[in-house]
């Protein structure tokens, strides 16, 4: 509106110029009527200019366009997918079906066949809880692999998890039962047409060495230094002792009583000895010599 008021006061002037009728005479009444007349143009003009500037749509501010692209490697997002992705080929893999399972007997060997490479075998046995089982696969000809054995939830019961195969040895592990149950052992091939043979047993019966139960039958208590040697008489019935005291003892094997004492020698006894038959009995001494005496009566002879 303030441009256009030097308009307006343009138009006042020159209207009343030309009501003086060119003689500067100026006549109010004509002046007022076309200057009304000017305003109110002026007024209609102004107001549609307005309407026409209140229709134009205001600019928005300019915003920064997102474009959709494709992530970028190493990217965060990325990573969830990859992670995603990962979880799902782990739930997969967990979700495996295995072959039927065959039965094994804790106790029994078996010959297995990988029909193809990749392929797998799996076989069924029971189990008490506190088991020691002992699980033995004997590789035939070019045979790689790897063995599991799994519970019924498919968890690994190996410590460790599975075990690889080679065809160069025998693979063999000992595995704690958690709980009473079946147990499926998973054996699979790298290599087409792969046999093997699978042992199970448990594990005190694979040639442990079984506690043995010492029992003291007698002392044979006499010499007064170390004894340096004892000897069996050849029935099994008399010990022979050889001490650093001089002397060497012979005993009752059953009883642990004192036969005889073998006598002479002026130097440490260090190693005895019984003749075939049993009768006599032969010393050696660091007097620098050597003895031999009746058994029955430790006489030297």
């Amino acid at each position: 509106m303030k441009k256009k008021l030097p308009l307006i006061l343009l138009l006042l002037f020159a209207f009343g110029l030309a009501a003086c009728g060119g003689g500067g005479v100026i006549d109010p009444e004509a002046i007022v009527t076309q200057a009304s007349d000017v305003v109110g143009e002026v007024r209609d003009a102004v107001e549609g200019e307005g309407e026409a500037e209140s229709a134009v749509p205001e600019e928005e501010p300019d915003t920064p366009i997102i474009e959709e692209t494709a992530p970028v490697e190493g990217s965060t997002e990325s990573e969830e997918e990859a992670g995603s992705a990962v979880a799902e080929e782990v739930s997969l893999t967990a979700e495996k079906t295995f072959s039927t399972p065959k039965a094994i007997a804790i106790g029994s060997t078996v010959q297995g066949e990988i029909a193809e490479a990749g392929a797998d075998e799996s076989w069924v046995f029971s189990a008490n809880a506190g088991d020691e089982i002992h699980l033995v696969i004997t590789p035939q000809g070019d045979f790689e692999g790897a063995v599991n054995v799994v519970d019924s939830s498919r968890n690994s019961i190996i410590f460790g998890g599975s075990m690889d195969i080679y065809s160069v040895e025998d693979t063999e592990v000992t595995i704690s039962i958690p709980d009473d149950g079946d147990y499926i052992i998973i054996v699979q091939g790298w290599e087409d047409a792969s046999q093997y043979m699978l042992s199970l047993s448990l594990a005190e019966e694979v040639g442990e060495t079984p506690e043995v139960q010492f029992q003291l039958l007698s002392t044979l208590s006499g010499h007064i230094y170390p004894v340096r040697s004892v000897a069996w008489s050849p029935d099994g019935s008399k010990v022979a002792t050889a001490s650093d005291d001089y002397t060497a003892k012979i005993w009752d094997a059953a009883t642990g009583t004192e036969l005889a004492t073998l006598s002479g020698h002026t130097d440490a006894v260090f190693s005895v000895a019984w003749s075939p038959d049993g009768s006599k009995v032969a010393t050696a001494s660091r007097d620098n010599t050597a003895k031999i005496w009746d058994a029955a009566t430790g006489t030297e002879l």
